[in-house]
């Protein structure tokens, strides 16, 4: 599938994955929005991408700034053909030790924010019959890690919220897609694990390469599932 032209919502595209996917999104040709909280680093990053990107800061866990981006981007003549859902975050302590705070933010962005994107940009891509919807998960939706209950659960959630969410859609030529990546050297992780573990994890742009690789599959092939581990494995 040729992506020159196309139009990309990339959520959490402020660092990280998110960041990488958004760059190698325009290198291929593509148009992308860009969200996140933080406008001023967004603002950044689109002049660095230029004409092709269009910065639209967004806090994907109140569901009422979700649709005014998305409302944003539909009159800037943006209206999204793919969209990403990668905006994360993590807190990995033991499950006692978990503030009630962090978990309602794990489940308020990881999960709920990848629905509320996805409500808002599903009801054009069934009117056009045409759409990508990418998930940017984790293997701890899928392999249990300690310290990881929370965050491993919200991302097990919106595996299957995907899945289910495929079944509904894809007869209507909507592609429903789940990226999986073991442990990337982001800032997700704390400077002392980055310093001990960054050479042993994969870079943000090898997984922002697979993504969008499977973005440019013939639109006759529906990819659901891939998982990504670094060479050497788990960490």
């Amino acid at each position: 599938m040729d992506l020159a032209g196309e139009a990309f919502w990339v959520t959490g595209a402020s660092r990280g994955i998110g960041k990488a996917i958004a760059e190698e999104l325009v290198r291929c040709g593509a148009r992308v929005v860009l969200s996140a909280r933080s406008a001023e680093t967004l603002e950044h990053l689109a002049d660095a991408l230029g004409a092709a990107a269009m910065a639209v800061p967004c806090d994907v866990s109140d569901p009422q700034q979700v649709e005014r981006a998305y409302r944003q981007m539909e009159t800037a003549g943006w209206q999204p053909t793919g969209l990403v859902n990668n905006a994360g975050i993590g807190n990995f302590q033991p499950f006692t030790e978990l503030p009630l705070e962090a978990v309602q933010a794990m489940v308020a962005v990881n999960l709920l924010g990848a629905m509320y994107c996805t409500a808002a940009v599903l009801p054009s891509m069934l009117e056009r019959k045409q759409g990508t919807i990418v998930n940017i998960l984790s293997v701890a939706a899928v392999t249990p890690f300690r310290h990881a209950t929370v965050y491993g659960a919200t991302k097990a959630g919106l595996q299957m919220f995907a899945d289910a969410l495929r079944a509904e859609v894809r007869s209507e030529g909507i592609r429903v897609i789940n990226v999986l990546p073991g442990a990337t050297a982001t800032d997700i992780w704390s400077p002392e694990v980055l310093e001990r573990y960054q050479a042993q994890m994969m870079s943000p742009e090898s997984v922002a390469s697979a993504v969008v690789a499977l973005l440019q599959l013939p639109a006759d092939s529906h990819p659901e599932m891939l998982i990504l581990r670094p060479g050497q494995g788990d960490l």
